[in-house]
């Protein structure tokens, strides 16, 4: 189940800005293969020198740090899932591309992470998909609605 939240809590710990602490946090040497995969679905990277952090995109070569703010924010998601850290991660940034990569992985998955979403507009792809979401702490089953958005 994907936990929604559509605000940040203030007696909790909250990731607003992603890209800034994938920056502060994350190297590539904390990659993995689901890692890599997920840099090739959403921004078609990949990762051509691990010790430099180096990447091959369309744009060229160029280093992690350009990797986009959805990219960036998945791989947030699963360095929290790594480490079991629990937490609150802002995806109003993500591009629905980086969105549906991160539902398929949090859909599921054993993580104490909530995902604040505090709009819907990066997620009017999912109308025909099927996920399982708690929002705010009650069990829905459309996200749509629950978001104060018409399908």
């Amino acid at each position: 189940m994907i936990s929604i939240i559509t605000k940040a809590k203030e007696n909790e710990k909250n990731i607003i800005d992603s890209e800034a602490y994938f920056n502060a946090n994350i190297s590539s040497s904390d990659f993995d293969e689901k890692d890599l995969e997920v840099m090739q679905l959403i921004d078609n990277a990949h990762l051509i020198d691990k010790k430099l952090g180096t990447i091959k995109t369309d744009f060229g070569i160029t280093s992690i740090k350009n990797l986009s703010t959805g990219c960036k924010t998945v791989l947030v998601y699963r360095y929290l899932q790594k480490h079991m850290i629990t937490c609150n991660l802002n995806i109003n940034e993500c591009g629905w591309n980086a969105v549906k990569v991160l539902f398929d992985i949090a859909d599921g998955a054993e993580a104490n992470i909530k995902l604040i979403l505090s709009n819907s507009n990066s997620i009017l792809f999912l109308k025909n998909d099927t996920y399982q979401f708690e929002i705010n702490g009650i069990v829905v089953r459309d996200l749509f609605a629950s978001l104060g958005r018409n399908k």
